[in-house]
């Protein structure tokens, strides 16, 4: 599998880099900017994401507006391709964020602290939909 991680706190990036690591390859970005650069490269070496994480609150552009962006490219440029399943962390459990989030296109919703169980069971739910619906089919 391949996992992007995009949150602006590097104890976070390196966590989840450390856990998903083990899983499949991993690539960090620290900006909403840098995380549709890195999605925009994966597509273009036919080697799209699985698994997105982004963190909600950063600077300039947040995580809402990177997954409204990425849905956005993927019902366009790239809607030939199967989607990324994407997870949102956040500090905020309010449900008026959760219900944001959803709305923009987000499969999964994640409150910090980072719980490594959840984070393992949104890999098995990942991984057995890529199974059914490769993203680069044989």
């Amino acid at each position: 599998m391949k996992f992007l991680v995009v949150d602006d706190n590097k104890e976070t990036l390196l966590l989840l880099d450390k856990i998903l690591s083990k899983h499949g390859t991993c690539v960090t970005a620290e900006t909403g900017a840098d995380a549709i650069r890195e999605f925009e490269s994966a597509h273009s070496m036919n080697e799209p994401f699985h698994l997105i994480f982004l963190d909600i609150m950063m600077p300039g552009m947040d995580g809402n507006e990177v997954l409204k962006s990425i849905r956005l490219l993927e019902r366009g440029k790239y809607a030939e391709k199967v989607k990324a399943k994407i997870a949102m962390l956040t500090a905020l459990g309010s449900p008026k964020s959760r219900f944001a989030s959803y709305e923009e296109g987000c499969e999964y919703y994640l409150v910090k602290p980072i719980i490594k169980a959840e984070i393992f069971d949104i890999i098995e739910k990942t991984k057995e939909w890529f199974d059914l619906f490769p993203i680069n089919p044989s």
